[in-house]
């Protein structure tokens, strides 16, 4: 009799064991498709931003080496990765701020003046 409790008791554990397999295999299954559609949005966000950049034009320019220094060393001093990252901001923040278009053309205006331009 013990042995047969034994054998009852494997058995119930043996099932246990299955169905317990069974709901793991199951979430895997599911984790895996929802990685699957991650990694195909992702996929697709790349090929969006490299049809995006297509679209983009370049602008930029070539100053001395010791400009291009102390810009390097004012975009880590305000925490940007690079000098592009940080003329990028500045042009943007230019570019869409009023307030600043007026001060840039008063300071391109004393500028000019300065240098006898006007």
């Amino acid at each position: 009799m013990r042995d047969k409790d034994i054998l009852q008791k494997v058995l119930e554990n043996t099932e246990v064991i299955k169905q317990n397999t069974s709901k793991l295999e199951e979430k895997n299954k599911k984790l895996q498709e929802e990685l699957n559609e991650i990694e195909e949005k992702n996929e697709e966000r790349k090929e969006q931003l490299r049809e995006a950049q297509k679209s983009f034009k370049k602008i930029g320019c070539n100053v001395k080496e010791e400009v291009a220094d102390k810009f390097e060393e004012l975009a880590h001093k305000l925490n940007y990765l690079n000098t592009s990252a940080m003329c990028k901001a500045y042009l943007l923040l230019l570019l869409e701020n009023k307030e600043y278009q007026k001060t840039f053309v008063e300071y391109s205006a004393v500028l000019k003046s300065e240098s006898g331009e006007a």
